[in-house]
C-alpha cells in the first residue's frame, strides 16, 4: 500500500495509521475525533524524531567542544584584531569597543595637545628650566606615591599652559605644583 494520505493531510503515514478510530460515530467529524487524531499525529511525530536522533552518529563531548571552538574562531573571532584576542575573556576590557575607543582617543589627543614648538615662543624660560621642574615633580610624585597617570597629566597640563602663556622663572615652580594638584 502506498504511503499517501490525502484525507489526513499527512504524507508518509500509511492510510491505515492516518485515521485513528473516531470517538463520535461513523462520520469522524466530531471534536473528539479531531483531538484524538492530532494527539495520534503528535505521538507519531515524536516517535519519528526520537528514532532519527538514535540514528545520528555519536559525537563525544570533546569533539563537540572542538567544533564549537572552530565555529567561534571562524565566525566571531576572525573580526577581532590580534591585539584584543588575549583580552576576550576579561569583561572589563570591552573588546568590542576597543577600536572605537582608540580612534576617539587619537581624535581628542590632536584636539587638546600642546604646540610642540612652544618653548621657542617663551622669552624668560628655556628647555633646561622646564627639565629641572619636571625632575623636581618626578621626585614629588615618587615621595607621595601617586599614580603614573598623575605625572603624565601634570606634564600635559604644564605644556599646555606654557604654550598659551608667557612664564617668568619665579612662576615655573608655582605652575608645576598647581598642575600636580589639578
Amino acid at each position: 500500500q502506498p504511503f499517501m494520505n490525502v484525507v489526513g493531510g499527512v504524507s508518509g503515514v500509511p492510510q491505515s495509521h492516518a485515521n485513528p478510530p473516531s470517538t463520535k460515530g461513523d462520520s469522524g467529524v466530531g471534536e473528539q475525533s479531531w483531538k484524538s487524531q492530532s494527539m495520534y499525529l503528535k505521538r507519531k511525530q515524536s516517535n519519528y524524531n526520537k528514532g532519527s536522533r538514535d540514528k545520528l552518529p555519536g559525537i563525544s563531548l570533546h569533539q563537540k567542544l572542538q567544533m564549537f571552538t572552530q565555529r567561534c574562531e571562524n565566525q566571531i573571532f576572525a573580526h577581532v584584531p590580534k591585539a584584543d584576542k588575549h583580552t576576550l575573556n576579561n569583561v572589563q576590557h570591552v573588546t568590542e569597543f576597543c577600536q572605537d575607543i582608540h580612534h576617539n582617543m587619537l581624535r581628542v589627543e590632536k584636539k587638546w595637545s600642546s604646540d610642540p614648538s612652544y618653548m621657542q615662543l617663551q622669552i624668560k624660560i628655556d628647555e633646561s628650566i622646564r627639565s629641572t621642574m619636571i625632575d623636581w615633580l618626578i621626585k614629588i610624585h615618587y615621595n607621595f606615591k601617586l599614580l603614573p597617570e598623575t605625572l603624565f597629566l601634570t606634564v600635559n597640563v604644564i605644556d599646555r599652559y606654557f604654550s598659551l602663556h608667557q612664564i617668568s622663572k619665579r612662576e615655573v615652580q608655582l605652575v608645576g605644583v598647581a598642575a600636580l594638584l589639578i
